[in-house]
């Protein structure tokens, strides 16, 4: 019997122990939860992010700290690993409202919206009266351009919801817009791209170059970009060139600019600024530029300009001390899995030449964030009045058609990259076309605030020297803050 008393006592002090260690375990994970969600607001992802995956390590079945690390995820941008671990929730508990609902929100930024809709439906057929869902609903058919069935839908949540503000928004865009595609699709976390910057960035970079004519360079700069207030922003950059010819002297070419760029209008940006170059032989001149931003559509930037820049390509070039001034303007435009970028300038240079060029470059991805192929065309075209002698290529006309194929991908939530070749065919001055190909392989890795890039380029022919077969090596470090 005494025996037995011992051990009913002893039961009944680990009972009791264990008792007030309970609540601690739950309040340690709303106090992580809540920890993380402060981060978010602030800002702080890269905080909030490894609050929740420490979390997740002492607490490895807790779903809500899933969810939170989810939505972390995808207010750092990494919408591949939040699309995952949304996907692990749903395995392990198929009905969890919240990481379908997630799930469908993370798709649908990725412009998957078949697999997006179709989660949206399957909570609305549960519960016709689920606000969120239908909202995500909507918002999809207005991207995928089904205007009449994204306003059915609205129709069947306002009866649910009357006096919601969430539909506000789509019925002032149904009365005003007519549900058109300049619906821009919006979520609270920074804009993938935005003329002012919300954070800062602070860049150092090199490059190396060289080509077949025996001529080389290094090139080192530094960028800065940080906020001034709410709608202005601010960069800074100095750049350094040695150039020289291979067994040759070297010529250093140091510029340095500043720009002060304000936010108007949701949709229009100006900037302006200036700065001064630096020559080998102690000459300088001024720098400077103007330009405006126009957002006038979802996926959709023109911008334009007036500015004055160095010219320094080779060593041959520098001791020209040469700088171009003219007109520049840009079209860049996102529709769904396409990209089209269009640029064009006019410029005179200080040796009294003048140059006009035109690019376009249109792709089209086929796959996911996680892998994709893409397939396009480019187009060049490069004139000068006069076939001067200086140091850069100064053709009387030069044509570029090149087909392009390559694909980008991601490893993890810190790696991506994207692999594009070109092969086609080339005209200088009127010459007959002949062969062309050039490569670009762009890699970066992304740890906590930090970035880190590694580039290679190979060019069949070098439109800054004109020489034929040239490389280009270039690494960069950035810290966003």
């Amino acid at each position: 019997m005494r025996v037995v008393r011992m051990l009913t006592l002893c039961y009944w002090s680990m009972l009791c122990l264990a008792i007030p260690a309970w609540p601690q375990t739950q309040t340690s994970t709303t106090e992580i939860r809540e920890a993380a969600r402060t981060a978010i607001q602030q800002k702080r992802y890269v905080e909030a992010i490894s609050l929740l995956e420490e979390g997740r390590k002492k607490y490895p079945n807790d779903l809500s700290l899933k969810i939170e690390l989810g939505r972390a995820y995808l207010y750092d941008r990494q919408d591949g690993e939040a699309i995952k671990l949304f996907r692990e929730i749903l395995h392990e508990d198929g009905s969890n409202r919240i990481a379908k609902l997630e799930l469908a929100r993370a798709l649908g930024y990725n412009r998957e919206y078949k697999p997006s809709d179709d989660l949206y439906r399957q909570l609305l057929a549960s519960d016709p009266s689920d606000e969120a869902a239908s909202a995500g609903l909507i918002r999809n058919l207005l991207h995928e351009k089904r205007a009449a069935e994204a306003r059915d839908v609205y129709q069947q949540a306002r009866a649910h919801h009357p006096d919601s503000t969430r539909l506000d928004e789509y019925r002032v865009l149904f009365e005003k817009n007519g549900a058109n595609d300049r619906f821009s699709q919006s979520r609270d976390r920074e804009p993938r791209r935005a003329g002012v910057r919300k954070s800062g960035r602070v860049q150092v970079s090199s490059a190396f170059f060289s080509d077949s004519a025996r001529r080389r360079f290094w090139r080192f700069s530094q960028d800065f970009e940080g906020q001034i207030t709410n709608r202005l922003g601010a960069r800074l950059l100095a750049e350094e060139r040695v150039l020289w010819n291979s067994a040759g002297p070297k010529a250093n070419v140091n510029w340095f600019t500043g720009e002060v760029r304000a936010q108007i209008t949701r949709g229009v940006l100006l900037s302006g600024g200036g700065g001064t170059v630096r020559f080998p032989d102690g000459s300088g001149r001024g720098l400077f530029s103007a330009g405006a931003e126009l957002h006038p559509a979802n996926r959709l930037w023109i911008s334009g300009g007036f500015k004055r820049r160095p010219i320094a390509p080779t060593y041959q070039s520098s001791l020209f001390d040469l700088a171009a001034t003219g007109w520049n303007a840009r079209l860049e435009w996102d529709p769904k899995a396409w990209r089209l970028r269009s640029s064009w300038s006019r410029e005179h240079y200080s040796d009294s030449n003048r140059s006009q060029r035109f690019d376009a470059d249109l792709l089209h991805w086929t796959g996911q964030s996680q892998f994709a192929v893409g397939l396009g065309y480019r187009f060049t075209y490069l004139a000068f009045d006069q076939s001067l002698r200086h140091g850069y290529f100064s053709p009387s006309r030069y044509y570029d058609h090149l087909g392009q194929g390559g694909v980008k991908f991601q490893l993890g939530r810190r790696f991506r990259a994207e692999y594009l070749g070109g092969v086609g065919v080339e005209s200088i001055s009127g010459r007959p076309y002949h062969l062309a190909w050039e490569l670009a392989l762009r890699n970066a890795a992304r740890f906590g605030n930090w970035e880190v890039g590694a580039d290679y380029f190979y060019y069949h022919l070098a439109q800054d020297t004109g020489a034929f077969r040239s490389q280009a090596l270039r690494g960069r470090l950035a810290y966003y803050f």
